[in-house]
């Protein structure tokens, strides 16, 4: 909770609260520069593999399990997330940055969300 205030408070004002199991499912709606300086100013509260580091292999095969569901909810140019690198990166999303991109990856990343919870090392 104390990250997610962090975030907000950062200039990232959708940031979530985490889910019951300490998980997030969001999008990112505001620019790289924001959203790095905050998380940046936040680094001492980030619970382990909130917003990257490494996955399990199981992690991992969830996460392309992820990406595919978002590219099959709309955002075809969601890119195979790397392991080690953020599940959700709007830099390597081009159709994110056109009108309403955001809102058809935030939707399609909802739609996903068993899935992005299981990546992130939930239960599902």
């Amino acid at each position: 909770m104390r990250f997610a205030e962090c975030m907000r408070a950062n200039g990232v004002p959708h940031f979530p609260d985490p889910s019951p199991k300490g998980d997030y499912n969001f999008g990112v709606d505001v620019s790289k520069e924001v959203f790095t300086k905050a998380v940046d100013a936040c680094k001492a509260l980030e619970p382990p593999g909130a917003l990257s580091g490494k996955r399990t292999v199981k992690q991992q095969s969830a996460s392309l399990r992820f990406a595919q569901c978002v590219r099959d909810h709309g955002v075809k140019d969601f890119p195979d997330p790397v392991n080690g690198e953020p599940l959700i990166d709007t830099t390597k999303i081009p159709s994110s940055n056109k009108p309403g991109g955001m809102t058809i990856l935030n939707a399609a990343t909802h739609k996903c969300g068993g899935v992005l919870d299981l990546a992130a090392g939930g239960q599902g």
